[in-house]
């Protein structure tokens, strides 16, 4: 297993649990629900890393699930620690957009890879 392969997923999962417990975050005044849009976004970021450290580690079936797992409890922790950070609130539904965003990030990445791999091979 290529630990170094991992680097970039802990890096960015540590800037998302940062990000989550500043008090002030930029927004755009909208009624749009551009913040479930972010959460969609960062964490698709997280589940895409997750997936190409997956693809150079050795595609375990077991991996990918510890991957995903993994990543969806930082964005548990995120919304849990968002309890206690003033002027932050913790939503379930922000939750559901970071897994919504680790799912399609993950197996958007694995796909594009297994894609390119296939081609290059012919």
């Amino acid at each position: 297993m290529k630990i170094t392969a991992y680097v970039p997923v802990a890096v960015w999962g540590a800037i998302l649990l940062f990000i989550g417990g500043r008090s002030s975050v930029p927004s755009v005044p909208t009624s749009l629900p551009l913040d479930k849009v972010a959460h969609f976004v960062l964490y698709g970021v997280l589940g895409a890393l997750a997936a190409w450290a997956w693809l150079r580690s050795g595609r375990s079936r077991t991996l990918a699930s510890v991957l995903i797992f993994a990543a969806l409890l930082t964005g548990a922790a995120d919304e849990l620690n968002q309890r206690r950070v003033e002027g932050r609130s913790s939503e379930i539904a922000d939750w559901l957009a970071d897994a919504a965003g680790v799912s399609a990030g993950f197996w958007t990445m694995a796909a594009v890879c297994a894609r390119r791999q296939g081609a290059s091979t012919r």
